[in-house]
């Protein structure tokens, strides 16, 4: 009966994976498709130069008639420009990069029906060559610019059945055919009009599924008039402070004052600028008249309000980002902290979901042909951390009501070393420090 079955998988096996090597050809396109050429990769166009809301419409405009480069251009130009942008997007995508990965056995994640032998077999396989792919974990940093975007593209480069690169693809080669709205094209200087970026060849990162241009309802395409807005608020503020914000130099030319008395007053009142000082003849009264504007500029709350705004949109909340102006920020920011962390958690999804999809299932299919191979996972690791001022506190009202507490076990939750035989320790009872940290929350 257990030949059978195993004969039957194999048989199934054998079938789904021939439908897998068919699609992808019975060997991996070989070399790469992506190398730099000057006519594509000499020169940027700065998309937000001038920018303005008309212009803005245009670029959006552009990007779903299938000129995908345009407004990803105007995406990573409003990051090079916009300080707090590009601080708020790194948290993002750093929260995510920065976590460890492993490659999980699918015998860890299914109970049933499982060939657990070859399960762990793929596992180890994938686990070796990405961990060996040197480029890997830059083609993955790359990958996270989909964040935001909602697009981005690496390529696979095979040798053989053997995966040796993964190289990003810049946004400036991104193209799409409206003809054909499913698939994203890379240019190349001998296929203008694209390479279709389809598995086994790319990667194409979509965190979230849309039909037809990818970048329509993205996060970026949502926080391009918030980035205007406030370009355009910053620059009305330096002029507000050029008119207001200096007091201005005022002469007087008392009656009887000659012509040369008053170009020489006109002369001295703009140099003083840089010499502070002047020398005014008796017939010259200065004086320097504050300006009576102050306090009433509208443009730094404009401002703030345009950088909560990409906060909330990138982090689900904006305290990690700034706590001005804020009261009761330890528990605001311990439920914002929540939030991010489940903004962290759906990234993490989202891309275990395209790393299945577009790099596990082809290793698994050119390593094991022919076998029902169970696809490993790929994980990220969030490390467990622990507050240890609420802990110490839990085991203070623990040991009031009487729970016995093993100390080895305390001690090793609280992360405290045991004292070696002789050596000096703190007397105070975990009940004082407990309520000096309760105190403190």
């Amino acid at each position: 009966m257990a030949v059978t079955q195993a004969i039957r998988r194999a048989v199934r096996g054998f079938g789904r994976n021939l439908a897998g090597l068919w699609k992808f050809g019975t060997t991996p396109p070989p070399g790469r498709i992506y190398v730099t050429e000057s006519s594509l990769d000499a020169s940027r166009a700065h998309m937000s130069d001038g920018l303005t809301f008309a212009k803005l419409k245009a670029l959006l405009r552009a990007g779903e008639g299938g000129v995908l480069a345009t407004p990803l251009e105007l995406f990573e130009d409003m990051e090079s420009k916009d300080l707090h942008l590009a601080g708020v997007a790194s948290i993002r995508r750093d929260l995510l990069t920065g976590l460890d990965w492993d490659v999980v056995s699918a015998a860890e994640t299914q109970e049933e029906g499982i060939d657990k032998g070859l399960a762990d077999d793929a596992a180890a396989c994938v686990r070796e060559k990405l961990g060996n792919l040197r480029t890997f974990d830059r083609a993955m940093e790359h990958l996270t610019y989909a964040i935001g975007s909602n697009l981005a593209v690496a390529e696979l480069v095979w040798e053989a059945d053997e995966l040796v690169e993964l190289l990003p693809i810049p946004s400036w080669r991104l193209t799409m055919d409206l003809n054909d709205p499913e698939h994203v094209r890379v240019m190349t200087k001998k296929q203008p009009r694209g390479v279709i970026a389809e598995s086994p060849k790319f990667i194409v990162h979509r965190p979230r599924f849309t039909l037809g241009c990818p970048i329509s309802k993205s996060l970026m395409h949502a926080q391009a008039p918030i980035y205007l807005l406030k370009l355009l608020a910053v620059a009305d503020w330096a002029k507000f402070v050029e008119i207001y914000g200096m007091p201005v130099r005022w002469a007087t030319a008392q009656p009887g004052a000659t012509k040369e008395e008053k170009d020489e007053a006109l002369e001295m009142l703009a140099n003083m600028g840089a010499a502070s000082y002047a020398l005014f003849s008796p017939s010259i009264t200065c004086e320097l008249k504050e300006s009576s504007q102050r306090g009433t500029s509208p443009h730094k709350d404009l401002v703030d309000w345009c950088e909560r705004k990409q906060s909330v949109g990138w982090l689900g909340e904006h305290m990690s980002a700034d706590t001005s102006g804020s009261t009761g920020t330890y528990a605001a920011a311990s439920v914002q902290q929540d939030t991010l962390m489940g903004k962290l958690e759906d990234d993490i999804r989202r891309e275990r979901r395209m790393v299945g999809e577009q790099i596990i299932w082809p290793l698994v299919a050119y390593a094991f042909p022919g076998l029902e191979a169970p696809l490993p996972r790929f994980k990220r690791e969030i490390p467990d951390v622990k507050d240890l001022a609420k802990m110490v506190a839990v085991l203070a009202q623990a040991q009031q009501i009487g729970v016995k507490i093993p100390a080895d076990w305390a001690q090793t939750t609280l992360e405290i070393p045991a004292p070696a035989e002789g050596e000096d320790v703190l007397e105070p009872s975990i009940d004082v420090m407990a309520d000096n940290l309760v105190e403190g929350i």
